[in-house]
């Protein structure tokens, strides 16, 4: 029935009905409301699916989510970032390492960085952070920094004591 009802372009009740969608929703189901609606032209809805899908975590409904990582609107990857760190899973531990250096929005790297150091205690995130500490985008050197300290990892220590001398702002390695 909520399947019919998402056939719709009342923007108002599209957004309802994803915002409702329970946790428990049946993944079929909901993967058949939530990944026509992740190409909606509305940056609003696409926001609202990627929440609901981080509420729902269901496998199915990874590759919608990872394609709103990649979102021309940063809002839109902000909600993103949010959501990937509850799916333990190499592409989305590849897309969150992708977000800490977007360039548009500092609120999306920081929760990029929180998502990935939510997803360490489930997934080896820190085999993944060597190419991003020598990333050659400041912010994301800077966040997969903060990812390996928020996870107590000390694994990189050698590549941020090589990495730091150089830094064009070794405050961002040294936070």
């Amino acid at each position: 029935r909520l399947l019919a009802m998402a056939k719709t372009d009342d923007l108002p009740w599209l957004l309802a009905l994803v915002s409702a969608l329970p946790a428990k929703y049946p993944a079929e189901s909901a993967r058949a409301i939530l990944v026509p609606l992740a190409k909606n032209p509305n940056s609003a809805l696409r926001q609202a699916v990627g929440q609901a899908i981080g509420r729902l975590a269901q496998a199915p409904l990874l590759p919608a989510l990872l394609d709103l990582a990649h979102d021309t609107q940063p809002e839109v990857r902000l909600r993103a970032a949010e959501a990937l760190g509850g799916f333990p899973d190499e592409r989305a531990l590849l897309a969150l390492v992708t977000l800490l250096g977007d360039p548009a929005s500092g609120l999306t790297r920081q929760a990029a960085t929180a998502s990935l150091v939510a997803m360490a205690a489930h997934f080896p995130v820190d085999e993944h952070l060597a190419s991003a500490l020598t990333d050659s985008v400041a912010d994301r050197r800077l966040h997969a920094a903060l990812v390996a300290i928020g996870i107590g990892s000390y694994r990189h220590a050698t590549i941020l004591a090589k990495q730091l001398p150089v830094e064009q702002r070794p405050e961002n390695l040294a936070a």
